[in-house]
């Protein structure tokens, strides 16, 4: 729901295609300022990740993101069942695939997560957010590592470099091995 609430017209996808190429620049800048405490092989895998979007930047369809959609800003209400989700500072209209980054990095891990979430997701990803997710992954964990950075945190840097080392780690797609199709209710029910 979140994601369709921006709508489908050519105002949204310019307003995607500029605020996900801000994200991308943003980030790009924050690891040349620090690069001196991130491994040449972690600089070099951002500046290829951050290519290789802008250059299909154009492609990823819109949504009203959440800006760092991932276990951080997820909380369980146990009572009710539901998940809520905080951290809500950074949403705007973008490309879809930035929230969908962090996720991807869990799936890679446990497969079952990724068929639930597209089960409940509604729609297969594009070829181009297929292209880009493992480069948005390693683009959304480096903003994780440089903001553990940034506030000195020594138990989140590590976490967030192991996270981003797993990243570059991953050869092509985090969703190599399963399908990124939603399962209908038809489907559920054989």
């Amino acid at each position: 729901m979140l994601h369709d609430s921006a709508g489908r017209n050519d105002e949204s996808r310019t307003q995607a295609t500029r605020a996900t190429a801000l994200y991308v620049q943003r980030i790009r800048a924050l690891v040349r300022q620090v690069g001196a405490l991130m491994p040449m092989t972690q600089q070099d895998a951002v500046e290829r990740s951050a290519a290789i979007v802008l250059e299909h930047i154009r492609d990823l369809p819109a949504a009203f993101c959440h800006g760092t959609f991932g276990p951080a800003t997820w909380e369980w209400q146990s009572q009710s069942q539901a998940l809520s989700l905080t951290g809500f500072g950074r949403s705007q209209i973008m490309a879809a695939v930035i929230d969908l980054a962090r996720p991807a990095l869990l799936w890679a891990k446990q497969p079952s997560l990724r068929d639930w979430f597209f089960k409940g997701f509604g729609r297969a990803l594009s070829e181009s957010e297929l292209l880009v997710l493992k480069h948005m992954s390693v683009l959304a964990t480096a903003e994780d590592l440089l903001h553990a950075i940034h506030l000195r945190d020594r138990e989140s840097i590590s976490a967030a470099a192991a996270l981003l080392r797993g990243a570059i780690a991953r050869p092509g797609s985090t969703l190599d091995s399963g399908s990124t199709t939603p399962v209908t209710a038809k489907q559920t029910r054989s």
